[in-house]
């Protein structure tokens, strides 16, 4: 155990030595696959957030979990985003975006969000689906993959960590270049309406 350390220790150095410090060690993939009028996503629009399909039985944390998470990536890039409160049909979270007046509807099937245990790597696949809330038009889709055998020192040891920077080359490819809505930090990530006590 001693000697891995001493290896990925060596490692970081020769990596600080040669250029900029990674963010995490371990194969990454971004793919995005546009509809038909490959067009950029306008910015400044409301969006909902949903998680569809099943719940991987290694996945670390609750669909309403991911789905806030989510949006607040999507944050910089929306004047306010709607994360869905459960695991959602498509038909689902088309009425709730319907529903709260948004412009997109982003559908998340997660292949893998799954921790590190002992030496076993972080892994987070995701598909997105990008649908056009009025239209019901499917507009672009993505599939996100990251594996992290090694997180650098300060950085959280989660599948959100590992997939940050795909996520973030994802952001700036499917939506238009232009300056974010919102200056402060998830200002317009809308949390879901509490019930009502009984």
């Amino acid at each position: 155990m001693q000697r891995r350390i001493f290896v990925i220790l060596l490692l970081s150095l020769a990596v600080c030595a040669c250029g900029p410090l990674p963010h995490s060690f371990g194969p990454k993939n971004t793919r995005v696959d546009h509809g038909a009028n490959q067009s950029p996503l306008e910015r400044n629009k409301k969006i909902y957030v949903a998680m569809t399909g099943v719940v991987p039985e290694d996945m670390a944390g609750t669909p309403e979990a991911l789905t806030l998470q989510f949006a607040k990536f999507l944050a910089p890039a929306a004047t306010a985003v709607y994360p869905g409160e459960r695991l959602e049909t498509r038909d689902e979270a088309l009425r709730g975006a319907g529903a709260k007046a948004c412009d997109y509807v982003f559908l998340l099937t997660v292949e893998k969000w799954n921790t590190a245990l002992l030496l076993r790597p972080i892994r987070a696949i995701l598909d997105v689906e990008v649908v056009d809330a009025a239209s019901a038009e499917t507009l672009s889709r993505s599939r996100l993959e990251a594996v992290c055998r090694v997180m650098l020192v300060g950085l959280e040891p989660s599948p959100r960590e590992c997939i940050r920077p795909q996520i973030d080359d994802w952001l700036n490819r499917i939506f238009q270049v232009g300056a974010p809505a919102n200056a402060s930090p998830y200002p317009n990530v809308m949390p879901p309406t509490p019930a009502p006590r009984p």
